[in-house]
């Protein structure tokens, strides 16, 4: 048991191990996508991602899921064909635990998603404002890439159910 605990903290400071960096290749991003379902964890309208950037191509992500009357915590992989920077097509990979419905049911699993990842050129006024701590200083934040996501998940449950789940969803990362 104790093995789990060590093996999710050093997951956890690797995610957050670098600052971030504007060409996707290196340090860490934190994303936010709503839509219908996800590539990382297939039952969401709304995640919130930490994502460790490998190379202009690949990436490791842990995210935070909500949904109605439930929500999740994943960790994945995700790859990107022509990169992160322009529209590609992608294939990512996630463990992924929720816990569901008024009983709190929990499910977990393994998904496979391929899809296509359809880059938006962002607007001078993506611009997320916010403050570190009540009443202080304003600070803001500019997106650096808006996405649409489009595919299907390859989804294995832990009760051994499965199936094809398609999502799409609009990703802006930060």
């Amino acid at each position: 048991m104790k093995y789990k605990y060590i093996i999710i903290i050093l997951i956890v400071s690797i995610l957050l191990s670098e600052e971030t960096d504007s060409s996707f290749s290196k340090g860490r991003d934190m994303s936010i996508s709503y839509g219908l379902l996800s590539e990382k964890i297939p039952f969401t309208f709304f995640d919130i991602s930490i994502i460790k950037n490998i190379n202009k191509h690949s990436e490791y992500y842990g995210t935070f899921n909500y949904m109605v009357f439930g929500g999740g915590l994943g960790l994945g992989y995700k790859y990107y064909a022509k990169g992160k920077t322009e529209s590609s097509m992608f294939i990512s990979t996630c463990s992924h635990l929720s816990v569901l419905g008024d009983e709190a049911d929990a499910m977990y699993g393994i998904s496979i998603s391929m899809g296509y990842s359809i880059f938006k050129k962002n607007k001078s006024n993506s611009i997320i404002t916010y403050r570190e701590k009540f009443g202080g200083e304003i600070k803001h934040i500019e997106y650096k890439k808006t996405s649409m996501n489009i595919g299907f998940s390859l989804t294995h449950m832990g009760d051994n159910s499965g199936g094809i789940i398609p999502f799409i969803n609009l990703e802006k990362r930060f």
